[in-house]
């Protein structure tokens, strides 16, 4: 029988090491207000694992560009390890610099 997946991987997060069983997924929320002009971009996702999930989602009755949440659900698909690391890039033709990143060090087993 497999263990029950990890809890949901937020920005206080940044930089924890999550195991996964081959087959678990661990969700990554973090927030996002795109009126900023900055949006969260994959910069690496390791190969023992797949995006199944890269979503934004305003609040509720919200109107568009509030903020809200951006979630990636990753599934270990094979034994390995590395980083999955988001960085808050500008929305293109907006400028600017990258911003801050977060990431989470993934490693999936039999």
């Amino acid at each position: 029988m497999m263990a029950e997946p990890p809890a949901i991987v937020r920005e206080a997060d940044n930089g924890a090491a999550v195991r996964l069983a081959l087959g678990q997924a661990v969700t990554v929320i973090l927030d996002e207000r795109p009126t900023t002009g900055f949006r969260w971009r994959i910069v690496s996702t390791p190969a023992c694992c797949e995006v199944r999930l890269d979503d934004f989602e305003a609040q509720a009755g919200a109107p568009p560009g509030a903020p809200g949440q951006h979630t990636w659900r990753l599934e270990a698909t094979r034994s390995g390890s590395g980083p999955f690391e988001v960085r808050l890039e500008p929305i293109p033709g907006r400028g600017g610099e990258a911003g801050r990143s977060f990431t989470v060090n993934l490693t999936a087993s039999d």
